[in-house]
């Protein structure tokens, strides 16, 4: 029971999490469209979760959390491959977002190598709109 109520508790953050991170992933112009597809994507998780358990459990009673925990490590391990938000600033077009994909270093390496060839050595360097 405690390993199933731990489970829920997981389930439940990292469906907000989508909130959070969605909207800093898409630039501003399909912020809207790229927070419906996920929550789209989730929700057919959702339904299709009850499907696999009332189906597939009765005969094979170990594939429902074989498959459920398979699919959890993928998800996470393609969530690696996202780019990292913290301290960038957030693209507001997709010519924005295409710019950053191309750049060999990081953004915040860019704007840190901009704040060095600033005339005010002193100058206050902030990363984030």
């Amino acid at each position: 029971m405690t390993l199933a109520m731990t489970g829920k508790l997981f389930i439940s953050g990292a469906y907000q999490i989508i909130y959070v991170y969605v909207t800093e992933l898409f630039p501003t112009e399909v912020r809207t469209t790229g927070m419906g597809s996920a929550i789209v994507a989730s929700r057919i998780g959702s339904v299709m979760a009850p499907f696999v358990t009332d189906f597939l459990g009765p005969w094979l009673p170990w594939a429902p959390s074989v498959i459920f925990g398979a699919s959890s490590l993928v998800a996470a391990a393609v969530t690696l491959l996202l780019r990292e938000t913290r301290g960038a600033p957030l693209p507001d077009t997709i010519a924005d977002l295409e710019t950053i994909g191309k750049r060999p270093e990081s953004v915040n390496e860019c704007l840190l190598d901009r704040s060095r060839d600033a005339a005010d050595p002193g100058e206050l360097v902030t990363l984030s709109h």
